[in-house]
This record gives C-alpha cells, sequence and structure tokens, in this order.
C-alpha cells in the first residue's frame, strides 16, 4: 500500500453556512460585472445568425452558489494577468461553507482530503469499490499511454495546444518524458531515472513565480496531471514504492489542487458562450473547452487516490454549472474554419434552452422528475447531446452512473 503523509485538515467555519443569491448557472463563471442581459443575435458565417435566448433552467435543480469555483471566473486576456503557480493567498474560512471539502474548495493551498472526525460523519463521501478502482486506473493510464505516442493525445489535450502558433513548450518536453517512461517500464533503472527526470520537471513547474500565457498554464496542469498519475500508480505497483524517486502523497496533491485553481482563475467559459452567440476566437473556445475537460480528469484522479489511500472526498457539486463535454463536431474540428461552420449548426441545434450543462447529465442518468412532459424535454436534449458527443463525452457518462450508483442507497 502507497504511504500517505498527514493529511491536510480543512478548519471549519465558526459562521452558518452562507447562502448567497443563485445567479444563472451558466454565468457562475462570469465576473459580477459581466452578468448583463445577452446583447441582441449577430450575423455569422455562411448566413447563420447567433440565438441569444435566455436559458430556462426552471426544470432543473438550483442550490446555493456552490463552494469551489469562484464566481469570478471569465476567460482573460494573457496581457492582463498572472497566474502564480508556487503560492496562493492565506484562505478566508469565514467565506466556506462549515464542514465542506472538495477539489478546488477555496483560495488556498490549504485543500482537500478530509475535515475534522466529527464533522466528517456527516458528509457524502465517495469510496470507489475495486472494479471501478480498476476501471478508472485503466483509463487514466490509457491516457498516459496515448500521450507517449507519436500521433495521438488523451481527450482532454487539444492538437492545437502543440501544434498551434504558439505551442506549449510543457506538454511538448511532457510528451518526449511520457515517450521514455513507456518504453522503460520493463527496466528497473531505466524507470527509475524517467521517474527522476518527471520528478525534476515537476518541481521546475511547481516553482515558477507566475505566467501570464494561459496555453502554458493549462499544458502545466495537463503535465502535472500525466506526471503525477504515472508516478502513483508505479508507485503501487513495484516493490521500491517507498524509495521511488517521485512520490504522490497528500502533501503533493495539495500542490497539484494549488495550480489547479491557479487555472480556474483564468476561467472555464468565454463570455460568447454565456451569451449563446459564437466565441470570436477558436484559440480561447479551445482553452476553454480544455480546461474543462482537465478538471473532470483531475476530479478523477483525485477520487482514485482518495479512495486506494482511505480518504474521504465529497461530490464536486461545483461541476453541476459547467457545460457538458464539448460535441465531437467542436472539438474534433481540424482548423478554425471548419469550427466555425461546426459551431454555428451547433448553436442552431441548441437555440432552444441553451447548451447541454453538467447537472442534465447528472439528472438524466438518475432522473427524479415525475411529470412526463418534462421527461420527454429532457429525454430530447440528452438524445441531442449524445449524438455527437465524442469518447470523452461518453466516459464522463459512465463515470457518473458509477458514482451515482455508489452514492445511491
Amino acid at each position: 500500500m502507497h504511504s500517505v503523509s498527514p493529511v491536510l485538515v480543512r478548519k471549519p467555519s465558526e459562521e452558518s453556512p452562507l447562502e448567497p443569491a443563485v445567479p444563472d448557472p451558466f454565468t457562475l463563471f462570469l465576473p459580477t460585472g459581466e452578468r448583463e442581459s445577452p446583447s441582441s443575435g449577430r450575423e455569422l458565417e455562411d448566413g447563420v445568425e447567433s440565438l441569444t435566448l435566455p436559458f430556462n433552467f426552471a426544470s432543473l435543480e438550483r442550490s446555493p452558489l456552490p463552494i469551489g469555483l469562484s464566481a469570478e471566473l471569465q476567460l482573460g486576456e494573457q496581457s492582463q494577468q498572472n497566474y502564480h503557480l508556487s503560492s496562493l493567498p492565506s484562505p478566508d474560512w469565514n467565506e466556506v461553507s462549515k464542514g465542506e471539502v472538495g477539489l478546488l474548495s477555496c483560495s488556498t493551498e490549504q485543500y482537500l482530503f478530509c475535515v475534522q472526525p466529527e464533522v466528517a460523519a456527516h458528509q457524502p463521501f465517495l469510496s470507489l469499490d475495486d472494479g471501478s478502482l480498476q476501471f478508472n486506473r485503466s483509463l487514466l493510464e490509457t491516457h498516459i499511454r496515448m500521450m507517449s505516442q507519436e500521433d495521438m493525445l488523451p481527450p482532454y489535450i487539444h492538437p492545437w495546444q502543440l501544434d498551434g502558433d504558439c505551442p506549449s513548450a510543457t506538454l511538448i518536453h511532457c510528451k518526449g518524458l511520457l515517450r521514455m517512461y513507456v518504453t522503460s517500464k520493463s527496466n528497473y533503472e531505466a524507470s527509475r531515472y524517467t521517474l527522476e527526470s518527471m520528478k525534476m520537471e515537476t518541481d521546475r513547474i511547481l516553482s515558477q513565480q507566475c505566467t501570464n500565457n494561459e496555453v502554458e498554464l493549462l499544458g502545466s496542469v495537463q503535465a502535472l496531471l500525466l506526471y503525477s498519475t504515472s508516478a502513483f500508480f508505479a508507485s503501487i505497483d513495484n516493490q521500491w514504492a517507498q524509495s521511488s524517486p517521485f512520490i504522490v502523497d497528500a502533501a503533493f496533491m495539495a500542490k497539484l489542487e494549488t495550480v489547479a485553481y491557479s487555472l480556474s482563475l483564468s476561467g472555464f467559459v468565454t463570455k460568447e458562450e454565456t451569451e449563446h452567440t459564437r466565441p470570436s476566437s477558436w484559440e480561447k473556445w479551445i482553452l476553454a473547452a480544455a480546461k474543462r475537460r482537465t478538471i473532470l480528469v483531475l476530479y478523477l484522479f483525485t477520487l482514485i487516490f482518495s479512495s486506494i489511500n482511505h480518504l474521504p472526498l465529497c461530490i464536486f457539486n461545483s461541476l453541476k454549472y459547467l457545460p457538458s463535454p464539448e460535441a465531437r463536431s467542436l472539438w474534433k474540428a481540424r482548423d478554425k474554419e471548419e469550427w466555425g461552420r461546426a459551431y454555428n449548426r451547433w448553436l442552431v441545434t441548441w437555440h432552444n434552452g441553451g447548451p447541454f450543462m453538467f447537472v442534465e447529465l447528472v439528472q438524466w442518468t438518475y432522473p427524479d422528475c415525475e411529470n412526463q412532459s418534462d421527461k420527454s424535454a429532457a429525454e430530447e436534449r440528452w438524445q441531442t447531446w449524445l449524438a455527437d458527443a465524442d469518447e470523452f463525452g461518453m466516459l464522463v457518462v459512465l463515470e457518473i452512473s458509477r458514482l451515482v450508483a455508489i452514492k445511491s442507497p
């Protein structure tokens, strides 16, 4: 069993839980000052007009603003922000609801895996069974192997991040290191040397003071995720786990989530997405979409880590306000022209009710509405999304099904 350093414990707030007003779910990731009404429709290419109808979430569950992703999360201009990787401000415990824990839970490096015993007894913690653990481990190890191949990438890394005008140097280096790691796994000394190299690169990324390059920031989080999953699974499998040059423990996971929090500050949606219009920049849309996918995979790894080490982890309720994984036609578009045409068609498809949200995925997997007309409308949206879902979207559906089965009595 992999050893674990002392678990970081969140200090519950003495204040009563916060109950802020609930904005439109899809604007949770925009700065407060940006929550104006959508502008009128604008003409797009091919004569398709983007629609700006207000979203109707009346049939969906509404809950207080979740602890986790900040409400100040619109995608920022690269020239206007610096994203600190090595330090974050101390937490304000008055801003945290009592006893809640989870991924990206507050603006601090003091995250995550446990609360005080008297609080833990009342929290809906998850723990994966052996079958789910094995499946999810195989899934993440597949991502490692995909990254090591010349012409493949994990489904949360977009080809533009490596082949665009400003490729991520961190991801390019990661691809080379993982190629070395995969080919050397059967050789103890070679594997150890590669893990040492990955540890050095991880330390370099974590020691960066700041970056104002969103491409590089995203690439750093993705590389850290790939390095940490490689090292974690290697330490479980090999007899030299305790002497591994790259130990992934609770302290390291806290650092990983600190960097992920820095990523969240740069935004998960573009302003145009909240207005149901086509984003002005293909590149900015790629960044937003890849961030959303990366956070989902990071949450999965956190869940695996916690289950293997018998550490509790709350359900990450903030995920419900993210858009569902992007359509295959958008994510697989080979250039901005193909993406623009696909996005115009996507806007027409989803003009009624807005984009398919993560909460709808959860509710469809575990339906609880009693009105047949509501079920029919929900099924229509579900089938429409499913028809254009890629392999990543299908895996997310499978994961939700497993988590719902675990949570249900």
